[in-house]
């Protein structure tokens, strides 16, 4: 049995009470409208105790904060496995903005979790006639570039087809799909009419080398099958806002129960556990993913 609070032992974890948040290993820091110690009360307040967390909130209106240290924080890179989860909700149900990001403004676009445009080559017949709006959840996991793991001459010279297949294949030929590729990006989406736009969610990452998964509320919703290990991850992290061409663009208005990191990817028990338990998963999984296919057998 694996302990009830299993976020307790994840590598880096920040709790939005405003008595013990700002201090110890792993401090935040608040930018702009965002304030930290909001409580959670009655079923919201034991949903957050029953995943780890304290019932306080941090509430962003188009503020953000800054989760680690300036000269460091949690690093990922190089590694073949890790985990994030984030306890968020946006109770208007717009899901526009940048929510978790790297604090690197070197980089042309920081982001890691963020409300994005829903891409519909990407979502089966029956979940597209279940949706009202174009908005999804997206998390943007990075590696090591293509061009550093493989011989030039071969990229070049291509004498399998190989590349060339990848790159201009009618799956992978859009311009953003073959940069990704191309740079190292690989990136897992949710429609959020699908797992409930106004409601409290427990998102989870989870990269175990060979398999990177998206969880919401403990049910897997999105996967893919990545190359290479993770890079770029490192730094303290920004949240509620995102580097953009090196100008810092924030505007999530919602609330953020908690933020936790494990640098290794966690068991599925361990996932449910993070999600309000198996239990609660298992409602979960009929509300996001619908009821099961019956397909009509010939005899």
């Amino acid at each position: 049995m694996i302990p009830h609070h299993a976020i307790s032992g994840a590598d880096a974890v920040w709790h939005m009470d405003e008595l013990t948040s700002a201090c110890g290993k792993h401090p935040l820091a608040l930018h702009g409208d965002v304030t930290i110690g909001d409580e959670l009360h009655d079923a919201e307040g034991r949903a957050s105790r029953a995943r780890g967390g304290d019932a306080f909130v941090a509430a962003f209106a188009g503020g953000y904060m800054v989760l680690g240290s300036p000269d460091g924080g949690v690093s990922l890179d190089g590694l073949r496995e890790y985990t994030i989860c984030i306890r968020l909700c946006d109770p208007a149900a717009v899901w526009d903005a940048p929510i978790l990001s790297l604090a690197n403004s070197q980089l042309a676009n920081s982001g890691m979790l963020y409300g994005s445009h829903l891409n519909p080559f990407q979502i089966g017949f029956r979940e597209r006639a279940r949706l009202t709006n174009d908005r999804a959840l997206e998390f943007l996991h990075r590696t090591t570039p293509l061009a550093r793991r493989t011989v030039p001459a071969y990229m070049r010279d291509d004498p399998t087809g190989w590349f060339k297949y990848l790159t201009t294949n009618p799956i992978h030929c859009s311009p953003t799909n073959k940069q990704d590729f191309i740079d190292g990006r690989l990136r897992l989406s949710v429609p959020v009419d699908l797992i409930g736009p106004a409601g409290w969610h427990d998102v989870i990452i989870r990269f175990s080398g060979h398999r990177l998964g998206m969880f919401v509320d403990g049910v897997l919703v999105d996967e893919e099958w990545p190359h290479g290990v993770a890079s770029g991850f490192s730094g303290p992290l920004l949240l509620g806002a995102v580097y953009e061409k090196g100008k810092i663009r924030s505007g999530f208005h919602g609330q953020v129960d908690h933020v936790a990191i494990w640098r290794r990817a966690l068991t599925d028990a361990e996932v449910a556990d993070v999600s309000g338990g198996a239990k609660s998963v298992a409602q979960c999984e009929t509300a996001i993913l619908g009821p099961v296919a019956r397909t009509p057998q010939l005899s």
